[in-house]
């Protein structure tokens, strides 16, 4: 029972890592040249560049309507998931995918 403990484990990290490594290969089957602008777009959708702006925007929208608990609710969990990213992909290492060249360099790891 012992060595079944520690196989479980790395059995199941195996098992994840060939289910990325599944999926990543079918997104790279999904590449073209064409739809780099919207992933460009989506990808800026998800950027801190947009983000922040779009939660401030939201915050004061909710003041605004007399949701004030909701606001604190939108800036604590975008303050706190800001906080928490960095951590859990420093935990995780995952390399970025290197299927095509990339679009934007990024300097941290992916999930």
């Amino acid at each position: 029972m012992r060595a079944a403990r520690h196989l479980l484990p790395s059995t199941f990290l195996a098992a994840l890592w060939r289910l990325d490594r599944g999926v990543t290969h079918r997104v790279q089957r999904l590449h073209r040249r064409g739809r780099d602008g919207f992933v460009r777009t989506v990808t800026w959708l998800g950027s801190q560049k947009f983000l922040i702006p779009a939660a401030l925007v939201a915050c004061g929208l909710l003041v605004r309507a007399g949701h004030r608990n909701a606001a604190i609710f939108l800036g604590a969990t975008m303050i706190g998931g800001s906080g928490w990213s960095p951590l859990f992909k420093r935990g995780f290492r995952r390399g970025r995918p290197d299927l095509w060249p990339p679009l934007t360099l990024e300097k941290s790891h992916s999930f």
